[in-house]
């Protein structure tokens, strides 16, 4: 099974990020990332096999709630060669501090620490594989240097504060048509 640890978003957060890609579709070439697959992600695990280690170790992971505050806009890695089109999650230090303490309780049941800084974003489009650095067969997407256009164009987004008080334990299952995610469990924050 592929796994990751995420938080939900508000629906009504998710009404007014929707409204705004929604308004940037016209813009051909762009991969946009379906409304149901937004989510918060705090730990990609990848293939797993062992389901109960991780909900164990999992178990020792305790947080306090906190809020999240949804705006902005921008590219990775950088809007001169734009791959993945995001929009910013800010948050004080609980939330850096969660996934700190995922990355620590799964690092010790043999999972790899992310090499790469925690940078809490959603993403909203991706070009090519949407990987940072592109693969060797891979040639820009025109469209996203319209799309980086188009939102330097207009005022940076705002979409909203929401309160996190759980995070959940997903299952990711690839097919054609995107990715489909099911929730296996659920940890509430204190």
């Amino acid at each position: 099974m592929r796994l990751f640890f995420a938080l939900d978003i508000d629906p009504a957060i998710r009404e007014r990020i929707t409204a705004y890609v929604d308004g940037l579709r016209r813009i051909p070439g762009i991969r946009f990332m379906p409304a149901e697959s937004y989510h918060v992600t705090l730990k990609f695990l990848g293939e797993v096999r062992d389901l109960d280690r991780v909900q164990r170790a999992v178990a020792t992971v305790h947080s306090h709630f906190f809020d999240l505050t949804f705006r902005d806009a921008g590219f990775f890695p950088n809007p001169r060669a734009p791959r993945v089109f995001w929009t910013g999650i800010h948050a004080d230090e609980r939330l850096p501090a969660l996934a700190s303490a995922l990355e620590e309780a799964l690092a010790q049941v043999g999972f790899p620490r992310e090499e790469r800084p925690f940078r809490p974003h959603l993403t909203l489009a991706r070009s090519g594989s949407g990987s940072p650095s592109p693969r060797r067969d891979e040639r820009p997407v025109a469209g996203f240097r319209a799309l980086v256009d188009a939102v330097e164009k207009n005022p940076a987004p705002q979409f909203g504060t929401m309160a996190a008080s759980e995070f959940f334990l997903y299952e990711s299952k690839l097919s054609p048509s995107g990715a489909q995610y099911s929730k296996l469990a659920r940890y509430p924050l204190a």
